[in-house]
């Protein structure tokens, strides 16, 4: 007796179910890499003295190990056979503050190289699977990283360090033309969490002041607004700002501090966009005590609205605060959502971290609402030039868990390898829909191998279990269908218990 299963694990060059989920875990591990090394570049007050020394010096560089209690669609069994792969795996990434390299191995052997580059000039990814991708250097704007157009990894959370890094570059390109209107006032604001200023300096212009004004200044001060906007909220939520034009005055305050020192700003006006005139509210702050921002930018009419806000104190062995964006256009809204709860306790020379992390996304009025909720638990310890301990990291949607994470983690300031010499490179910034359509099909059947050596080494009970889990979905579209044709690639299981992949 001979029989056949059909297992959907790559029904076509672009990958299966388990392509797709391999696939989807580079790309979070990329734009976690990306965002990692954004936020080197200037840590928040009170952080740990660990993390503090590494600005502007050596990189980082972490190793990761990893066990599942939970993910979606998967058995006890898959998991069980998951988590016995995932012990032969380790993950070694290694960040600066524009450029991290993630190198993926196997039993002591290397399965996957990526180094993803970004800065204001651009962006780069390089990647190399031995044995399916030779080494491919891929080039495009640093608005549209490679990541983002082949793999369709965003990331979706606030660069907090890139917001007041454009914050920096508003405040410079507006000051030359503000200091002739400036009045001194000894009036007292608070900028939250920042802190209450002791007096400020007011800068109030009239309607034809302010457009005089804007004529010198927007050069240079729509790109970085646009940056401060972008970092907030993504690109995605980022409004056209090339028809920018202020409706009426313009206020502006600088808020001093008791010695007379910068500790924040406020500005507040009218401008009409392409799509429509909007009013701007914004006020930042930052000092020891820790960082205030709440920017608000409805539009004059209708209900579109961009919104951002974060406090965050930092007192001495402490972070805590929350943080919210959001984004209404037309009947989509969307919300990201988050707390901060940290402690830092130093003991016989150590730092130790825990606390809660949480961000929640919801989205309403679009094809696929959404609501979904991450925590990360970090249980961290600093000594001797090094980090090590347990990040514990769970999503859930609604109110049923989706996935349960714990990572062993153990970091030390190291260099940063070389990216693979590439055989060959592609500027995505010159490719059409067709080059790209086949540079991302390139890209995700070159992981597959990845998946296959993972199932072959599995015994054939086991593996059977897992390709009916990981081929769920290709099986049943819905209450009733029928089987779906062939797949290009398929295990042929015979009396005699051998396996074999057909062409």
């Amino acid at each position: 007796m001979k029989g056949r299963l059909r297992a959907v694990v790559w029904p076509d060059c672009e990958g299966g179910k388990a392509v797709r989920r391999l696939t989807k875990a580079l790309c979070a591990l990329l734009a976690a890499l990306t965002l990692t090394a954004g936020a080197l570049a200037e840590p928040a007050p009170g952080a740990p003295g660990f993390l503090n020394g590494l600005t502007g010096q050596e990189p980082l560089s972490l190793g990761l190990t990893a066990q599942v209690s939970a993910w979606p669609d998967l058995s006890e069994g898959t998991l069980a056979a998951l988590n016995a792969w995932l012990g032969t795996a380790r993950l070694s990434l290694r960040l600066s503050e524009t450029a991290g390299n993630l190198i993926f191995s196997l039993d002591g052997k290397t399965a996957l190289t990526a180094v993803a580059e970004q800065d204001s000039r651009g962006a780069g990814l390089s990647l190399e699977v031995p044995g399916a991708l030779p080494a491919t250097r891929y080039l495009s704007g640093a608005e549209t990283p490679p990541w983002t157009l082949l793999l369709g990894a965003e990331s979706r959370l606030p660069d907090f360090a890139g917001a007041a890094e454009a914050l920096q570059a508003v405040a410079f390109a507006a000051m030359p033309g503000l200091l002739p209107h400036e009045k001194p006032s000894r009036a007292s604001v608070s900028l939250g969490a920042a802190g209450r200023g002791a007096s400020r300096l007011d800068y109030v212009l009239d309607a034809e002041e302010t457009g005089l004004f804007w004529q010198a200044v927007a050069p240079e001060l729509l790109p970085a607004l646009a940056r401060l906007i972008g970092a907030l909220a993504g690109a995605s939520a980022l409004p056209d700002l090339s028809g920018v034009k202020p409706q009426g005055g313009l206020t502006v305050r600088r808020v001093l501090d008791k010695a007379g020192a910068d500790l924040g700003f406020q500005v507040t006006g009218a401008f009409a966009l392409p799509g429509g005139a909007r009013r701007l509210s914004l006020s930042f702050g930052r000092s020891e005590k820790g960082t205030y921002l709440n920017l608000k930018l409805p539009a004059l009419k209708g209900g579109d609205t961009l919104e951002a806000r974060l406090n965050l104190k930092t007192p001495p062995g402490k972070m805590e605060g929350d943080w919210r964006v959001r984004s209404v256009s037309g009947k989509a809204r969307q919300d990201l959502s988050g707390d901060v709860d940290l402690r830092l306790e130093t003991l016989d020379a150590q730092q130790r971290v825990t606390g809660l992390l949480t961000v929640r996304a919801q989205s309403r009025g679009g094809e696929a609402p959404q609501d979904v909720r991450l925590e990360a638990r970090p249980d961290l310890a600093f000594g001797n030039g090094a980090l090590s301990g347990i990040l514990a990291l769970r999503q859930s949607e609604g109110r049923a868990l989706v996935r349960e994470v714990s990572l062993g983690l153990r970091a030390a300031p190291g260099k940063l390898p070389a990216a693979p010499e590439p055989l060959a490179e592609v500027d995505l910034r010159l490719a059409g829909p067709e080059v790209m359509e086949r540079e991302a099909a390139r890209l995700r059947a070159s992981l597959a191998p990845l998946v296959r050596q993972a199932l072959l080494a599995l015994p054939l009970p086991e593996r059977l279990l897992v390709l009916h889990d990981l081929g769920r979905d290709g099986r049943t579209q819905g209450d009733s269908v029928a089987p779906p044709e062939p797949p290009l690639n398929e295990f042929t299981v015979s009396d005699r218990l051998e396996t074999e992949v057909l062409p």
